[in-house]
């Protein structure tokens, strides 16, 4: 009832679409006309985003060039905190960091990559500007759900599409999910398909490259993840599951489906219970989860969260104690298809190397990128 009233609301919705892509419009020709300028910086500058409101992967993908450039260069991770509660410029590195003053997703950044300087700030521009002067060495900066702000100037530029979601067959907002006309991909150096069946045909690469009719000097990958072991969210819980019989999901998140349905594969009993996104739990909420954790039949019942999730957890006053040791995250890879991971990370790296600040790289010359990702020690509990 609660889906096909939606459905209705954005029916009637659907001429204030085309007033909203009216404004979008023309606010990207001013961008493209020069008439409002975009801001060039010293330093390298890679933007990551997407078309669509809703879940595509941005914070996974985020990490996985994370991952690939922290290994060579001085990277940071700039992001506005969405949800956070504080206000202006944080550079995370100089403070008590959590969730509620960075925001979960920036938060998540910092708990897993203690070599990345994480940013998170409103103005992108202004934020831009302090990283430059503060960090002389700084080589790249990674920048979060950026594509439609177009006052920086970035030097690559990749866009994110949802494989179940191909923007070319959506409307726009408030009818669909685009938050601009699906022409705005023409922008990007890079596209990236996510969310794709690992056993992708080459039937559906060449439909979706069709559907899409990217331009000539635009890449086009496809990606997808693969879920992780469990990890411990709170030092009171055991580093290893030895066993599980039954699991109580917890989540915030855009699109938790895939997540419960690959639990569901893997273990006999699956409840859940989600919120919307970025949602903070309340001590009510508390008192609910662990209500459900104690009617959760079976033995080796274990309540399970997403990374993004286990990042608000930190810090929160309202967790029962006793649910402390059966809180475990699930954590997401990336993985590149088609056998074009080597292409995919060498794109980014030769895009630093060119154009870094400093000439004088601070890592290992002769280590390009690594294949597997580290053993990164999370900073949760």
């Amino acid at each position: 009832m609660k889906s096909q009233f939606f459905k209705c609301l954005r029916i009637v919705c659907y001429p204030i679409g085309w007033i909203y892509g009216l404004v979008v419009m023309i606010r990207n020709y001013l961008f493209d006309a020069k008439i409002i300028k975009s801001t060039k910086y010293k330093i390298a500058i890679i933007s990551v985003g997407n078309l669509t409101v809703g879940g595509t992967g941005k914070t996974p993908h985020v990490e996985y060039l994370l991952h690939i450039l922290s290994d060579k260069f001085n990277t940071a991770m700039l992001s506005r905190g969405y949800k956070r509660k504080s206000k202006g410029l944080v550079f995370a590195n100089t403070i008590n960091a959590n969730a509620s003053i960075l925001g979960d997703e920036a938060y998540q950044v910092y708990s897993k990559f203690p070599q990345v300087k994480v940013v998170v700030d409103k103005d992108r521009r202004e934020a831009l500007r302090e990283i430059e002067s503060s960090y002389s060495n700084m080589d790249v900066v990674v920048m979060d759900d950026a594509f439609q702000h177009r006052y920086v100037k970035a030097g690559l530029s990749v866009l994110l599409v949802d494989y179940n979601r191909i923007i070319t067959e959506d409307k726009l907002l408030p009818y669909g999910d685009l938050r601009e006309p699906a022409s705005g991909k023409n922008r990007a150096d890079i596209v990236v398909v996510t969310k794709c069946p690992i056993d992708l045909s080459p039937l559906e690469v060449r439909i979706i490259r069709k559907k899409l009719y990217l331009r000539p000097f635009q890449s086009l990958f496809f990606s997808t993840y693969t879920y992780q072991k469990p990890i411990a969210v709170f030092k009171e819980a055991s580093s290893e599951l030895t066993e599980v019989g039954s699991v109580l999901l917890v989540t915030a998140i855009a699109q938790p489906k895939p997540l419960k349905e690959y639990l569901e594969e893997q273990y006999k009993i699956v409840q859940s219970v989600s919120y919307s996104d970025h949602y903070l739990l309340s001590e009510k909420d508390w008192c609910d989860i662990s209500e459900r954790f104690r009617l959760l039949s079976g033995p080796n019942k274990y309540i399970f969260v997403t990374e993004k999730d286990a990042a608000k957890l930190v810090g929160c006053k309202y967790i029962p104690n006793d649910l402390k040791s059966y809180i475990y995250a699930i954590p997401l890879q990336i993985k590149i298809l088609q056998g074009k991971q080597d292409n995919f990370n060498n794109k980014f790296i030769d895009y630093v190397e060119k154009n870094k600040r400093n000439i004088v790289a601070p890592k290992d010359q002769n280590k390009r990128y690594s294949k597997d990702w580290h053993n990164i020690g999370y900073r949760f509990g």
